[in-house]
C-alpha cells in the first residue's frame, strides 16, 4: 500500500506556522528578487527561518552583493540587529519599515580607503593605526 500525504496534525500545523512570513506578497517579492548564490549562502550559513528571512529581506532591499552578504552573516548582523530599545513593532506595521527605522540609529563606516583585506578579522588597534597612517599620508600630500 502506497503512503499518501501526511495528514494535518497539530504538530504539522505548528511547523507550518513557522513559515507564515513566507506567505506574504512582500516577502515573495524579496525572495524572487535575489540570485541563487545569495539563497545558497543564506541557506548554508544561517540556522533559523527568522534569520534567513532577515538576510533575504535585507539583501533584496539593499541590493547586497554576495560578498557584502557574507560579511554581514559573518559579523552576525542578525543577532545584533534590534538591540536598540524602541516601539517600532507597535507603531510601524511593515517589517521592512521597522528594519529601516532601526538602521537609522546605527553607524556604518566605509573604510575601503585603508586597504584592509577583511575588516571583520582586524582588531581595533590595527584599524586605528591604518586610519592614522592614511590621515598622515593625506596631510603630507
Amino acid at each position: 500500500m502506497k503512503k499518501s500525504a501526511k495528514s494535518v496534525t497539530k504538530k504539522n500545523t505548528s511547523k507550518a506556522k513557522e513559515f507564515s512570513p513566507l506567505s506574504t506578497d512582500e516577502f515573495r517579492k524579496d525572495f524572487y528578487s535575489i540570485g541563487f548564490t545569495h539563497h545558497y549562502e543564506i541557506l548554508i550559513k544561517t540556522k533559523t527561518v527568522d534569520e534567513r528571512i532577515f538576510y533575504i529581506t535585507k539583501t533584496a532591499n539593499e541590493f547586497l552583493s554576495v560578498d557584502t552578504l557574507l560579511r554581514l552573516i559573518r559579523s552576525e548582523l542578525y543577532k545584533k540587529n534590534g538591540k536598540v530599545l524602541n516601539n517600532f513593532s507597535k507603531t510601524i506595521t511593515s517589517k521592512t519599515r521597522q528594519e529601516q527605522a532601526l538602521q537609522i540609529f546605527k553607524d556604518e563606516y566605509l573604510l575601503d580607503f585603508i586597504n584592509i583585506e577583511d575588516p571583520d578579522l582586524v582588531d581595533e588597534r590595527e584599524l586605528e593605526d591604518a586610519i592614522v597612517r592614511n590621515i598622515k599620508k593625506s596631510y603630507c600630500q
